[in-house]
C-alpha cells in the first residue's frame, strides 16, 4: 500500500504527469520537455526510491494507518499521505547519512553512496516538501483543518532539526564529565533531550495528524499524540540498544536483513544510551578505557563488537529496555481508558510492545 503510494508522486519512470506536480507546476502542464523530465527524475526520484525500495520497519506509517482506523477515518481518502509519511522519513534519512557518514541503510548502500552527496541532499530535502503536493487535495475545502496540519507540520520540521543538531554536535563532552565524575544522570537527560527532539516529537506530530484528520475528539488528539510521544522515545532508545547487536528487518519472506552495520555507532565515536547507563554499571577504570577508545572511533569491526559485547553483558541494554517498558506503559494507561476493543487498539498497544522487545527477536 505505501509503495504503491509512492510510486504515484515517485513513478518508477519519467512521467511528465507526476513530475510536472512533484516540481509545483500542476497548474502549467506541459511546461517541462522531455529531457528536463528525464532529469527530474533521475535527480529528484531515483534516490528516494533507492531509500524507499529497501527494506525498512513500516513502524510511522503502521502506527499511523491504526490511528485512522480507531478514530474512524476515511482510508481511501487518506491513503496519499502513506506517501508523504514515507518520503518524508526517507528525506531524513539520506540527510542523516550524509552527515554521519554511514555506508549502509535499509539493507543497501546509502544514496549519497550511489547518487553523491549533491544530488541526495536536494533529493532529500525536496521530500520534505512533499506534504504540499498532497495534503491540498485531501483536505480540499476544510481550509481550517489544512492549516492546523501545516502547523503540526512544521512543528515536527523544528523540533526534528533540532534533535539533529544536537545528534551531529554529539554528546563527547558531556560523557567527558560524566567519566570524571561517575555521575550518568545529565549525559542520560541529554541524549533523551536529542531522542526526544530527533524522533519522539517527530512521531508524536504524525500521531496529531492521523488523530485530526480522522476527526477524533481534543482529548483523545492528546491522549494518541503522548503515545506516539512514548512509543517514538522507546523506539530511538531501542535503536541504541540494537546498535550493539546489529539492526535489521524481517522481509515478507522471514528473511532476516541487516540495516546497519553492528556497532556502527561505537565505530563512530558516538555516544548512545547504553554506554551512557554503563557509567554507572561498570568500575570507573573500565568506563573510562572504553571511552577512551570509542571517543576516537573504533576503526576495528571485532574490536567494536567486543566492546557492544561487553556494555550487553553489563546490563546497559537491559537497562534500556526498562526505561522503552517504563516510557510505554505510562502512554498507554493514559490512552487505554477512551479506547474501543477492537484490532486497531490492539494494533496500538501491540506496536508499543513491539518497541520494547524488539531488541530480543533481533
Amino acid at each position: 500500500m505505501v509503495r504503491e503510494e509512492l510510486r504515484h508522486v515517485y513513478p518508477d519512470r519519467p512521467d511528465e504527469g507526476a513530475l510536472t506536480a512533484l516540481a509545483g507546476l500542476e497548474e502549467r502542464p506541459g511546461a517541462l520537455d522531455a529531457s528536463v523530465v528525464e532529469d527530474l527524475h533521475a535527480a529528484l526520484v531515483r534516490p528516494l526510491r533507492h531509500t524507499t525500495d529497501g527494506a525498512g520497519k513500516g513502524m510511522r506509517t503502521y502506527l499511523w494507518l491504526q490511528i485512522v482506523d480507531l478514530y474512524g477515518g476515511d482510508p481511501e481518502r487518506l491513503r496519499p499521505m502513506l506517501a508523504v509519511i514515507e518520503g518524508l522519513q526517507a528525506g531524513n534519512l539520506m540527510i542523516d547519512d550524509i552527515q554521519d557518514r554511514s555506508p549502509v541503510r535499509r539493507g543497501r548502500p546509502a544514496a549519497h553512496t550511489v547518487f553523491g552527496e549533491a544530488l541526495t541532499i536536494n533529493a532529500g530535502t525536496d521530500a520534505y516538501f512533499l506534504v504540499d503536493q498532497v495534503l491540498p487535495s485531501v483536505l480540499a475545502g476544510d481550509e481550517r483543518l489544512l492549516l492546523a496540519v501545516y502547523r503540526v507540520v512544521m512543528g515536527i520540521m523544528r523540533v526534528g532539526h533540532a534533535g539533529q543538531a544536537l545528534d551531529i554536535t554529539g554528546h563527547a563532552a558531556a560523557m567527558d564529565e560524566a567519566v570524571r565524575t561517575g555521575e550518568a544522570g545529565p549525559l542520560l537527560r541529554r541524549i533523551r533531550t536529542a531522542h526526544l527532539l530527533k524522533t519522539a516529537m517527530p512521531i508524536r506530530g504524525l500521531a496529531e495528524i492521523a488523530a485530526l484528520l480522522s476527526g477524533a475528539s481534543g482529548e483523545q488528539v492528546r491522549a494518541i499524540r503522548s503515545y506516539g510521544e512514548k512509543v517514538g522515545l522507546a523506539f530511538q532508545i531501542g535503536d541504541d540498544a540494537l546498535d550493539l547487536s546489529g539492526v535489521g528487518v524481517r522481509t515478507p519472506s522471514g528473511a532476516s536483513v541487516s540495516t546497519k552495520l553492528r556497532a556502527e555507532d561505537l565505530r563512530e565515536g558516538k555516544v548512545t544510551m547504553p554506554l551512557a547507563h554503563a557509567v554507572a554499571l561498570l568500575p570507573p577504570e573500565r568506563v573510562r578505557a572504553l571511552w577512551g577508545r570509542v571517543r576516537e572511533g573504533v576503526a576495528d569491526g571485532a574490536e567494536a563488537a567486543k566492546i557492544a559485547d561487553e556494555l550487553i553483558a553489563c546490563g546497559a541494554v537491559r537497562a534500556c529496555e526498562d526505561e522503552c517498558r517504563a516510557l510505554v506503559a505510562e502512554g498507554w494507561d493514559r490512552l487505554r481508558g477512551d479506547l474501543p476493543r477492537n484490532w486497531s487498539a490492539l494494533g496500538l498497544h501491540a506496536l508499543g510492545t513491539w518497541a520494547v522487545h524488539r531488541n530480543a527477536e533481533w
